[in-house]
């Protein structure tokens, strides 16, 4: 099983790799792929999730694909 998560920005991806890093790291050797990928900015986020993710689960139908367009709130 391969997961693809999509983030909007650079920073999210860092920060999500720096959160997930054991689980990735397990979970590789385990089998599991799991990729976090940044779609660089919130307008292509919108743009493109999509697309990305209709490509993933066309390819592999065990594929798992999770949008998170922000990792903070935009209000308190």
């Amino acid at each position: 099983m391969k997961i693809w998560i999509y983030v909007e920005g650079k920073s999210d991806e860092l920060a999500l790799k720096a959160l997930l890093d054991i689980w990735i790291d397990k979970l590789g050797r385990d089998g599991w792929g799991i990729r976090i990928l940044s779609l660089k900015d919130k307008t292509k986020y919108f743009n493109l999730i999509g697309e990305r993710v209709a490509e993933k689960l066309i390819a592999e139908s065990t594929n798992l694909v999770i949008g998170l367009p922000d990792l903070y709130p935009n209000k308190p």
